[in-house]
């Protein structure tokens, strides 16, 4: 048996795919199995999966259902008991398990383990900025340590496989969000071990660095965690932060009324004012407002608006 299943969802990403294959297959760490399920692609990458040989390598297909549904089935299928997720488009460095092997060896009670992303935009490489100490690999509580930027993504993280026994597998009936509703569930459950180095890269396409509408969560899949935050308030901060990033989201795509929903659940007093002035901007001048702020970022300045 396998230490790791790697799951990769796919649908149509024949561009990108055949490397992030190889980055898997050529890791330091050789104990895995790479399950990769296609969700029902209409582009070259199937093709693409089947022509890389390689015993570890295993293909399941299905008619296209959505991400949750293909993750759902590759972690049914792994042989392992950890299950390390990778979407169809991003990198791992070569010692990307090794390090996660590391940190399950340091931490061996432990089930949800995570380590640093890079971005690559426009070919340039950057760190992300996380709000916490990044000395040393540390048990974390997910919400206190993801104010800025997420400690957990379907790139950089360990999980096992008992972990969706108890929290569940991931919600099939989310259309978008449903990496955010997962780590919610998970981060209310488990501590996280994050490891701080960068061993993972998310490739940003987005070259305006704009939003992209499968980002977009329904309102419902927060505000059900709303109970639990009153006596949370690390996931209050949370809840609030992804209330302004998807009120700022949904105005850009000129969903008024949704941007609304989401508005009312913000508490203004929490926000920088900064924020409340975004959040009252013209569409125009925000979307412009945006692709300053976030190129800056891309070369190393500042921090990206939806935070």
């Amino acid at each position: 048996m396998p230490f790791f299943s790697v799951v990769i969802p796919l649908y149509n990403k024949a561009q990108h795919i055949r490397q992030t294959i190889f980055g898997v297959l050529d890791q330091t760490f050789t104990d895995f199995e790479v399950i990769i399920v296609d969700d029902g692609s209409t582009d070259q990458s199937v093709s693409i999966v089947k022509s890389i040989q390689d015993d570890r390598l295993h293909l399941l297909c299905q008619a296209n259902s959505g991400v949750s549904a293909a993750r759902n089935l590759g972690i049914k299928k792994a042989k392992a008991t950890y299950i390390a997720l990778l979407d169809a488009d991003d990198f791992w460095h070569p010692n990307y398990l090794e390090t996660q092997f590391e940190s399950i060896s340091q931490f061996p009670s432990d089930k949800v383990f995570s380590l640093a992303l890079e971005m690559q935009y426009r070919k340039r490489l950057f760190p992300l900025g996380y709000s916490i100490h990044k000395s040393a690999t540390q048990r974390l509580d997910y919400f206190e340590a993801s104010q800025s930027h997420t400690v957990l993504s379907s790139s950089s993280t360990v999980i096992h496989k008992s972990v969706f026994e108890e929290v569940g597998c991931f919600d099939t009936s989310l259309k978008s969000g449903q990496d955010t509703e997962m780590w919610i569930r998970m981060g209310l459950a488990f501590p996280i071990v994050f490891n701080p180095k960068v061993c993972a890269r998310y490739q940003y396409e987005d070259l305006n660095f704009l939003p992209i509408k499968k980002e977009l969560l329904a309102v419902g899949a927060l505000e059900k965690f709303d109970k639990v935050s009153y006596t949370n308030k690390h996931l209050a901060r949370f809840l609030n932060r992804n209330y302004y990033a998807m009120a700022l989201k949904s105005r850009i795509f000129g969903d008024c009324e949704e941007a609304e929903k989401f508005q009312q659940k913000i508490d203004m007093s929490a926000l920088a004012v900064r924020k409340r002035i975004l959040l009252r901007l013209p569409v125009f001048f925000l979307k412009f407002v945006i692709k300053l702020r976030n190129s800056l970022t891309a070369i190393g300045f500042g921090n990206r608006v939806f935070k």
